[in-house]
């Protein structure tokens, strides 16, 4: 009860529900040495691959980068680019049978942060997310405006205990919904932390978001409508890949950390071997990668095995039992009522845990067959990303890892 106790005094909450909301592990995970090991590989990877993806869209040299980032995103979506590299992201790793982790997620706008504080106040670890965000903003600027979108409502209580932990580093730090705010009212060299999509600060009170700022006024995480969508773990397998990433052997690396992913559009449809993914079809998930308008591409949500779902056109010619030939003819006129991006991935499957956790009696009860999660956030300070020490574990049934109340979730550590 102690444990829980020191969570609950942070402020932590979720939605309209405050306190733990979720299962207590009785101890922090420890990270297995050939984990880190990954996650330090994993770590200069994605961060590569972050740095090729910025150099070719801002340069136009690769014209199927533009098409693939383009395809699908609706008109209402400004393809708004700042031209700048991110300074934060959180990536969502699982692990398969044989310990191999397996990047199946790029968060562009990630929550937690304030739940990891909580989490690192409740089991006694070291807390360096702020710290390194600290470090991450312009030296001119001291203070730190958390700009939240009314449909992510839910991530309030969340930031704000984030904001806290900026607070103890010597940032002015607030949270604001952006319709409430007006940019000229802001003290002169803010930094921003947009939380929230495009898709979402298209309302009229919001949308100032996606306007030009000032010189004076720096963003976290520099706008660009093409990095919120899942398409980019799509960019190492594509055919013109070598166009974005030059360096064949760092690809070749990059593909081994990532579930083979393509973008489900008519710019890679004739590449793949269609019949033999619907003769496999449960091997293989479909993900809404980004500006569907129903919020579907997070959260867990939009995520549709193919032999269940006829969710999506894709998945129903799968179930219908068509072939890969008559699919392809039937694309065109029917894809219709799916307009936004979707990708295919192959599953991870995943290894299994047991984790104990306190019950709400204090109990100590155990869960066997856990699928796990592990969630670094990846920080860019003066051009090197660096991953924070404390990361975000969940465990759950299921391949669909997420953090619900039958979640357990613990902090690890990242040794150095």
């Amino acid at each position: 009860m102690s444990l829980k106790q020191k969570i609950v005094e942070t402020g932590i909450g979720y939605g309209e529900q405050h306190g733990v909301t979720w299962l207590m592990g009785t101890e922090p995970f420890v990270l297995p040495k050939t984990y880190l090991e990954q996650l330090q590989e994993i770590e200069e990877l994605i961060s590569w691959m972050s740095v090729c993806i910025k150099k070719a869209y801002n340069s136009g040299h690769s014209k199927g980068l533009k098409k693939v980032l383009t395809d699908k995103v609706p008109e209402r979506i400004p393809q708004l680019s700042d031209g700048k590299l991110e300074r934060l992201f959180r990536l969502d790793i699982a692990v398969d049978g044989n310990d191999r982790l397996y990047v199946t997620e790029r968060e562009e706008c990630p929550g937690a942060k304030g739940l990891v504080y909580a989490l690192a106040q409740g089991y006694d670890v070291p807390y360096d997310i702020a710290e390194k965000i600290k470090h991450a903003m312009p030296k001119q600027s001291s203070s730190l405006y958390i700009l939240l979108t009314r449909d992510w409502w839910e991530y309030e209580q969340d930031l704000r205990v984030f904001a806290y932990a900026m607070q103890e580093c010597g940032i002015e730090c607030e949270v604001y919904y952006a319709d409430e705010v007006d940019v000229k009212t802001l003290p002169e060299k803010s930094t921003l932390h947009l939380f929230g999509y495009f898709d979402n600060f298209l309302k009229e009170k919001e949308k100032w978001v996606l306007d030009s700022l000032s010189k004076d006024v720096y963003v976290l995480n520099p706008r660009a409508f093409y990095r919120e969508s899942k398409v980019l773990l799509a960019l190492p397998f594509l055919d013109f890949a070598e166009e974005i990433f030059p360096d064949q052997d760092k690809l070749a690396r990059l593909r081994k950390y990532i579930p083979w992913t393509i973008p489900l559009s008519l710019y890679t449809y004739h590449k793949v071997d269609w019949g033999n993914i619907i003769a496999n079809r449960q091997k293989y998930i479909i993900k809404d990668a980004g500006y569907d308008g129903n919020n579907t591409s997070w959260g867990a949500r939009g995520v549709y095995n193919l032999d269940h779902s006829s969710k999506t056109y894709f998945a129903g010619n799968v179930q219908w039992g068509l072939q890969a030939k008559e699919w392809v003819q039937k694309w065109n006129p029917d894809i219709a009522p799916y307009l936004y991006p979707q990708i295919l991935q192959e599953k991870v499957q995943q290894r299994t845990f047991s984790v104990s956790y306190y019950t709400e009696n204090g109990d100590v009860a155990h869960c066997d067959k856990m699928c796990i999660r592990i969630s670094p956030f990846i920080v860019q300070i003066h051009g090197r990303f660096e991953m924070a020490n404390t990361l975000l574990v969940t465990f759950s049934k299921g391949n669909k890892v997420h953090g619900t109340p039958e979640s357990i979730m613990v902090p690890a550590l990242l040794e150095q």
